[in-house]
């Protein structure tokens, strides 16, 4: 049974893993250097409302004046 990838742009690294975490997806966080970067979800692939298999990965970039960070490794349920 396909999933569809929700929103997470605008949301912090919590709560965007949590709701990914809440549908079976899997997660790898980027952290690229942004001056005005506050940490939020700026980007996210698949696109929101994308139909794919649980468990999937879903890329999210938090820029942040704190980057370039290393990507996380992949994160969720497995």
């Amino acid at each position: 049974m396909a999933v569809a990838v929700p929103m997470v742009v605008g949301l912090g690294r919590a709560a965007a893993e949590a709701k990914l975490f809440s549908l079976n997806l899997r997660h790898i966080g980027k952290f690229p250097f942004a001056a005005a970067g506050d940490g939020t979800a700026t980007m996210q692939s698949p696109t929101p409302g994308a139909l794919v298999p649980p468990f999937s990965i879903v890329t999210v970039t938090y820029p942040a004046p704190l980057g370039p960070l290393d990507d996380t490794a992949v994160q969720g349920p497995t």
